[in-house]
């Protein structure tokens, strides 16, 4: 227990920085200043610090060094958050309740405390703050999901960055695909397409658009290799946005030499989550005639990453039993599998997630190139056991459902916490 006698009418708060605490407290009415009182580590008084920061009705209460600048949370009415240079001068004065709590989470980010007091009970609230020149600090807003439909495309954002362009109309890749997918902060996750040559490995070009679904047999018909069809028949179920997530539904007809060989419908869900966004896709094929799926490697939802979160480049690839790079991972069923690697410092990845619903875990056809396949189909392919065939009758459908996870963090990303929510769903 430390005595502070030198702290005008009772100390309110304290802080830690650059080696010393400072205490800072409440004021009597008609005091035009604050004061900050410095004491060493033993908690020895070193100075009184003046802020000519005019009248505040009870005086400083919480106090925070952050991004070159002191944050003094003042309480009262109103309440004041004063912001102040490393010396004490140069006051800036905002309306802002920080007087409950207010600490650095990261660059440009605090965590602000608040709350109230009633008869029936007490009540707190935390939020993230960011700063602003007009207000001081302003309370961080969700990014929500937003659409901007083209004549052969579908852009899609996350607050103010686009995220992914779905593209439904393409000459020289013959089925709908995902693009240009990016964290929030605007990192490309997938390889630019088409590819950029010198800068990108830039095999594949036209059958690893980006994030996509198909299969290279479907009553021997190859849809992978572009050597048949799937056409768009329209968005049926208008774009929508509500609670921060999006949401579309998509009707393909797949083709082959003007044989409709089936249908699907497609709904695509994408919302925020943290560290990143989850897309959700759902697709239903149906047919009035029999169909079957057919046993290959190329036959699920797929991904071409980065160049530079290839294997060969730098990058990685984990499954959620730990086991890693193509090496290990090919040809092994798993719940998910994730490809990450640093792009220009950030540590980014996207994980592939196949529903425990589907009608057979999927196997992973994983390459150190940049590709990931999640294939339910491939079991001769994979294992060289029993030829699967999948046949659908016309009475009948085939669903399958994916997650696909794109991630930006620090460290790596908790793909198990996401996916047990995603399942859960």
């Amino acid at each position: 227990k430390h005595e502070t006698q030198q702290v005008v009418h009772g100390a309110g708060g304290i802080t830690y920085h650059d080696g010393k605490f400072l205490v800072v407290g409440g004021l009597p009415d008609g005091v035009q200043e604050n004061y900050l009182y410095e004491f060493d580590p033993e908690f020895k008084f070193v100075k009184k610090h003046s802020l000519n920061s005019g009248w505040t009705q009870l005086g400083i209460q919480t106090a925070t060094f952050a991004d070159g600048q002191w944050w003094f949370g003042c309480y009262g009415t109103p309440k004041i958050l004063l912001v102040a240079d490393e010396s004490f001068e140069h006051v800036q004065r905002y309306e802002f309740d920080c007087s409950l709590g207010i600490v650095p989470i990261d660059e440009g980010r605090f965590l602000i405390a608040s709350g109230t007091r009633t008869k029936e009970g007490h009540t707190g609230r935390l939020e993230i703050a960011v700063p602003d020149e007009k207000h001081g600090l302003v309370f961080q807003q969700d990014p929500k999901i937003s659409f901007d439909q083209q004549d052969d495309r579908v852009l899609i954002r996350l607050g103010d960055v686009q995220i992914a362009e779905y593209v439904f109309r393409d000459e020289n890749t013959l089925r709908s695909y995902f693009r240009h997918l990016c964290t929030p902060s605007g990192v490309q996750v997938t390889r630019t397409h088409p590819p950029e040559e010198g800068s990108e490995l830039s095999d594949h070009a036209t059958m690893h658009p980006g994030l996509w679904m198909a299969f290279g047999d479907i009553s021997g018909h190859d849809f992978w290799r572009n050597k048949a069809r799937v056409r768009n028949d329209g968005i049926v179920d208008e774009l929508t946005s509500s609670d921060g997530r999006g949401s579309f539904t998509v009707k393909n007809t797949y083709d082959s030499d003007g044989e409709t060989v089936c249908q699907e419908k497609s709904q695509i869900e994408i919302e925020p989550v943290e560290h990143g966004w989850l897309l959700r896709w759902t697709s239903t094929f149906t047919s009035d005639h029999e169909f079957a799926f057919g046993d290959q490697e190329e036959m699920g939802l797929g991904v071409r990453v980065a160049t530079p979160l290839a294997v060969k480049k730098g990058g990685r690839i984990i499954n959620s039993d730990g086991l890693v790079d193509e090496e290990q991972v090919w040809g092994k069923q798993a719940d998910w599998c994730t490809y990450g690697g640093e792009i220009d410092g950030h540590n980014v990845s996207l994980t592939l997630m196949p529903h425990p619903d589907n009608f057979r875990r999927s196997w992973f056809h994983a390459r150190d190139y940049g590709l990931l396949l999640a294939n339910p189909f491939g079991r001769n392919a994979f294992t060289k056991g029993e030829p699967s065939r999948v046949i659908v009758k016309p009475s009948e459908s085939l669903t399958l459902r994916f997650g696909v996870l794109v991630s930006e963090a620090q460290q790596s990303p908790d793909v198990a916490s996401v996916y047990r929510e995603y399942v859960a769903q």
